[in-house]
């Protein structure tokens, strides 16, 4: 069972099923429908290749596909995309920033 802590809700709450994680390859909004088709309950968008208009382009297709879907939507890294997209959550790993910044 994976806890998840959400940047901007006062909660946590208990995430159930599938955490998928993106990469960089081609046709990857197509590929995240059909997970999410497929059940995935958490994604994460993680992108450490493309440019920031290009992740700013990607993200809010996945972000729009995660609220049909109803499935959490994180940002993986970057805070400052993460409140961009206002995704559901932010994976900081040890050197991408102060998560009690993140937790504000």
């Amino acid at each position: 069972m994976l806890k998840l802590v959400v940047h901007h809700r006062a909660k946590e709450r208990r995430v159930d099923g599938l955490y998928l994680i993106t990469d960089q390859g081609e046709r990857l909004v197509e590929r995240v429908r059909d997970a999410l088709s497929g059940g995935v309950s958490v994604l994460q968008y993680r992108d450490k290749v493309r440019g920031l208009q290009e992740r700013l382009r990607i993200g809010r297709e996945l972000k729009h596909l995660c609220a049909e879907f109803q499935v959490c939507f994180i940002v993986n890294d970057d805070l400052e995309l993460a409140l961009a997209l206002d995704a559901d959550g932010v994976h900081l790993g040890q050197e991408d920033g102060d998560p009690a910044l993140a937790r504000t």
